[in-house]
């Protein structure tokens, strides 16, 4: 019996132009993040801990890109699995009025691989409700993701000086702690944007977007008391800022923090002092000898603080002038 000749291996191109090759075989290819020049073959399967995608073969470059989930939110924090099912397109994306460094890579999940499926599917999201993204911040300068930015000018969905300026906010960071914005970190540039915190974190920091760079904020203590040793509380609380509703702050341009959503909430006995429970649509409140809510009057408070300089940018990126 003559052995049959071994099939020639596909090349990497035909691999690009045959969605159903391509997922046979294992490789997946970006091409287009430009969700009107999406086609067939930019539907993408993703599977497993970790996503690796090919460039197209016509680009010139060959670094792979590795894209993750998340990570697990209990010890120990591993990464974890992409939800069954994940399949769709990935696609550049920036909320309307957004500064230009707002940009983030996200990724439609479809029923089908032809783009006229996208304006029908919905966004990829993390087990606590929020959209998956990768922001252009960590894009601008990590390593891993030449693949995007190569895309991003390409298609001009960035700019060079917009793609510069996120470099050079890559590279800030904060004075009081020495600490730069990071993958997993998180950005806002508007009111009502939520972001997720734990809430036995000694400090939390979240970074606003402005036209030209970002500013962070940093929070101590937010869910205990400031001499506890443990946390009164576990769990995961989704938070947004919002200008004041009292009375006595109308007028001024006050922030305040309000808890939108929690989860996986455990009372953990580790701290005797009266801390409130944290309840969903409630804000945030302060230690002290009175548990007072939390809030911020960026025009009364120290100009040169980095809270103060960040919180100014919410009212900026809206418009919002001192004297409203």
């Amino acid at each position: 019996m003559v052995p049959s000749a071994a099939k020639p291996r596909p090349r990497r191109a035909e691999i690009a132009t045959n969605p159903g090759l391509r997922r046979a075989l294992g490789p997946r290819v970006l091409r287009s993040l430009d969700t009107k020049k999406l086609l067939p073959e930019d539907f993408i399967v993703l599977r497993g801990k970790q996503a690796v995608l090919h460039p197209s073969p016509y680009f010139g470059i060959y670094r792979e890109l590795r894209l993750s989930y998340c990570m697990g939110s209990t010890p120990p924090r591993r990464q974890q699995r992409y939800p069954e099912g994940t399949q769709g397109f990935f696609y550049w994306y920036i909320d309307p009025n957004a500064p230009l460094l707002a940009g983030q890579l996200r990724f439609r999940v479809t029923d089908r691989e032809h783009p006229a499926s996208f304006s029908a599917g919905k966004d990829l999201c993390l087990p606590t409700g929020e959209p998956w993204t990768l922001p252009l911040i960590a894009i601008a300068s990590g390593e891993n993701y030449t693949l995007l930015r190569y895309i991003l000018l390409l298609e001009r969905l960035v700019t060079k000086d917009v793609m510069g300026k996120a470099a050079a906010a890559a590279g800030i960071v904060s004075p009081r702690t020495s600490i730069g914005p990071m993958v997993h970190s998180h950005f806002v540039w508007r009111f009502r944007q939520p972001f997720r915190i734990k809430l036995e974190a000694r400090r939390v920091r979240i970074w606003v977007t402005g036209p030209s760079g970002i500013v962070p904020v940093t929070f101590h203590n937010l869910f205990r008391s400031y001499w506890a040793e443990m946390p009164p509380y576990e769990g995961t609380a989704l938070v947004q800022f919002e200008r004041s509703p009292f009375l006595e702050h109308a007028g001024t341009r006050t922030v305040v923090l309000r808890i939108v959503k929690l989860a996986g909430i455990r009372k953990t006995h580790g701290d005797w002092s009266p801390v409130q429970e944290p309840e969903e649509g409630e804000l945030v409140r302060k230690s002290g000898a009175f548990w007072l809510p939390l809030f911020v009057d960026v025009d009364e408070s120290h100009p040169q603080q980095e809270c103060t300089k960040a919180l100014q940018l919410l009212f900026e990126n809206e418009g919002i002038s001192k004297s409203t």
